[in-house]
């Protein structure tokens, strides 16, 4: 930029300033406007700037990258989807508290098929088993035969039952019998399941001690071959009855 002194200002006039040596004119643009270059500004230490705000734009960021995260965002509540999350190793899974609840409930049936459950001891139903055990089974009967060669017959084996005899006892106490016949009625069809030939006189008892069992609707028969009408005769049964599990 030229010199210009105070004595020889040049025509036409323009507009000068002095910067404290000498005068100098002010630099235009093409479109004649003052370009003006601010090389220093005293701003108060609280002021923004651009770093400042730099960093508060980072942290707006963040907070619109959360909001973004979120499932949903209501007035008073914040929806999060967990997409990951860091489990501990050996932390619970929703794959092992299914295998827990498979084991849970086999055990819950297990309970379930159980009688009963007391603090100290389990009663287990004895279903479809011949050893469920109902209690001891005696029985006596006396009767007066009523034909020649007649026979004292049991009551029918009760529904739900079985009888499993282990002794037979019978006599003639009034005539000589030549044989004692055991047997069963099951429905209508008679089976003989033990037949003893040997020849007894009055008041002499026979008896066997084999397994027998009887189910519901049999009814046992003891036959006095050689037996008279009118005789007295005694029998007697023993063994253990049981109950069939449903």
């Amino acid at each position: 930029m030229p010199e210009i002194l105070p004595a020889h200002v040049p025509m036409p006039r323009c507009v000068i300033g002095w910067d404290g040596t000498r005068y100098r004119a002010f630099a235009v643009d093409s479109d004649g406007q003052l370009q003006i270059d601010v090389l220093s500004t005293v701003m108060d230490a609280a002021a923004a700037t651009a770093a400042n705000q730099a960093t508060m734009i980072t942290a707006l960021q963040l907070i619109d990258d959360l909001r973004n995260a979120l499932g949903s965002v209501n007035t008073d509540d914040l929806q999060v989807d967990v997409k990951t999350s860091g489990l501990p190793t050996g932390g619970s899974t929703a794959a092992n508290q299914t295998t827990m609840i498979t084991a849970l409930q086999l055990i819950d049936d297990l309970r379930a098929a159980l009688e009963s459950v007391a603090t100290d001891r389990l009663k287990v139903r004895g279903e479809d088993q011949l050893e469920s055990i109902g209690g001891v089974l005696v029985q006596e009967k006396a009767a007066t035969i009523s034909g020649a060669n007649g026979s004292v017959n049991f009551a029918a084996v009760g529904a739900g039952l079985m009888w499993h005899l282990t002794g037979i006892y019978m006599v003639d106490v009034t005539t000589a019998t030549t044989a004692h016949q055991f047997g069963i009625w099951r429905g209508a069809t008679q089976a003989m399941i033990h037949y003893d030939a040997t020849a007894r006189a009055a008041g002499i008892p026979s008896s066997t001690h084999e397994d027998f069992w009887l189910v519901a609707g049999d009814a046992l028969y003891l036959f006095f071959v050689g037996g008279q009408v009118g005789d007295t005769c005694v029998a007697r049964i023993n063994g253990t009855y049981m109950a069939i599990e449903t």
